[in-house]
């Protein structure tokens, strides 16, 4: 297939149809207006960029927000606990260590520390006679005391 000269990629001898021309004012109007709306495009794409990026920030500062009154609800809620847990220790009178034992709710508490209160009004196991045996009234050097007196003679 071969090309005229003037590029058109018809063949010689073929029938040509006159292409339609357009006067250069219309076409340099033309690619104005194509050129305004390419210009108006890219445009929009960076506005559409901005915006993403202004979101993303807003949405990031909401996060860090939300993170903030998450951690600050946290120790809230453990101040509350330990002033819970010190007030039934004092209303049941128990020892630091023993308070350190409250955990989980008011009720929770208050049923371990009544435990707790209660175990500590009981006596100590007491045992008067420790180390003593049965019939074992006088005292255990008995022997001793014989042994010695039979070897310095003296015989009280």
């Amino acid at each position: 297939m071969e090309t005229s000269p003037d590029g058109a990629g018809q063949t010689p001898g073929a029938e040509t149809e006159d292409p339609k021309t357009f006067d250069l004012a219309y076409v340099q109007k033309l690619r104005a207006e194509a050129a305004g709306y390419r210009t108006k495009a890219k445009e929009g794409a960076d506005a559409i960029a901005k915006l993403a990026a202004m979101e993303d920030a807003a949405k990031t500062a909401d996060e860090k927000t939300a993170d903030t009154l998450a951690k600050m609800q946290a120790q809230l809620d453990a101040q509350a606990a330990a002033t819970q847990r010190a007030t039934i220790a004092l209303k049941f009178g128990l020892t630091p260590e023993d308070a350190a034992l409250l955990t989980g709710d008011e009720d929770t508490m208050t049923a371990l520390a009544t435990r707790l209160a209660k175990d500590a009004t009981k006596p100590a196991p007491h045992a008067p006679s420790e180390g003593r045996h049965k019939g074992d009234n006088e005292p255990s050097d008995k022997g001793l005391r014989a042994v010695t007196r039979g070897l310095f003679g003296n015989d009280e």
